[in-house]
């Protein structure tokens, strides 16, 4: 297996904790990638349609074939071949079957999309309203594919309030193996373990801050551009006093429970 690449690093705050962390890509996206070939040399045709070998500019569009790279081997696909490959309606969402919500392989959406019905075809609002009471009852999620380039794309579709919501996920083979990240062997205590629950326990509930609905920093820099416009200077909060470093993480962690409890008290 290849190890996998840091792209960039950044830090985790786990309370009065500091995780430091590198990032490594999860996905290798696998779309289609075809090349062109000069007919006449067999050499890959470079932009703007320069032919190395013939050092020729400009080849004409019938003068290339279309091909696909196979350990850096051009292989030429006739158009007849390529119209005979097996492609999905480009237009289409089809439903192959089914999952329950936490039954899907996938660990990683590319895009997500309401759907909602089309207000120019009444015909079919009935049909949208059905999908979706259907996946409210059983609660399963559909999983369908549909053309986007020269992919075939997987997504799920989802019930949600009044709308289905259509996420685009990414294939498994293109999903990179969470084993080629390099990870040395690292020994916690029971008791430290312990500790950190204790400060996870202690923690706010997550789920208000997933339903939070506005970005604070973009609402600080609005705030702050409208007392701008109106002539007002705006206080700076104080910053908070930086945690004493320490490398003792169990002292760490009981500091960081003792200054949630505080918090709760005022």
């Amino acid at each position: 297996m290849s190890e996998l690449k840091s792209t960039t690093s950044g830090m985790i705050e786990f309370g009065m904790v500091s995780v430091p962390v590198r990032f490594y890509a999860a996905v290798s996206e696998k779309s289609v990638s075809f090349k062109n070939r000069h007919k006449g040399c067999s050499s890959p045709v470079q932009a703007p349609r320069y032919c190395p070998d013939c050092d020729t500019y400009g080849i004409a569009q019938d003068a290339m074939e279309k091909c696909f790279e196979v350990s850096k081997t051009l292989v030429a696909l006739s158009d007849e071949e390529l119209a005979n490959l097996p492609r999905i309606n480009s237009k289409a969402i089809t439903i192959e079957g089914f999952t329950g919500h936490d039954e899907t392989p996938y660990v990683a959406v590319e895009k997500s999309y309401y759907l909602g019905p089309d207000d120019r075809l009444d015909v079919g609002h009935k049909a949208f309203a059905l999908l979706r009471a259907a996946l409210r009852v059983t609660g399963k999620t559909a999983v369908a594919k549909l053309a986007r380039s020269n992919k075939e794309q997987i997504a799920t579709i989802t019930a949600v309030g009044d709308v289905l919501q259509i996420d685009y996920l990414y294939w498994s083979e293109e999903m990179n193996d969470h084993r080629n990240v390099p990870m040395p062997q690292i020994e916690v205590s029971d008791a430290e373990v312990a500790m950190a629950v204790n400060l996870i326990e202690a923690m706010p509930d997550g789920d208000e801050i997933l339903n939070e609905r506005v970005d604070g920093f973009k609402a600080a820099v609005v705030e702050v551009v409208n007392a701008k416009l109106e002539g007002k200077v705006l206080e700076m909060p104080a910053k908070p006093a930086a945690p004493a470093k320490t490398d003792d993480l169990a002292a760490m962690l009981q500091a960081s429970v003792a200054a949630l409890k505080k918090e709760k008290v005022a």
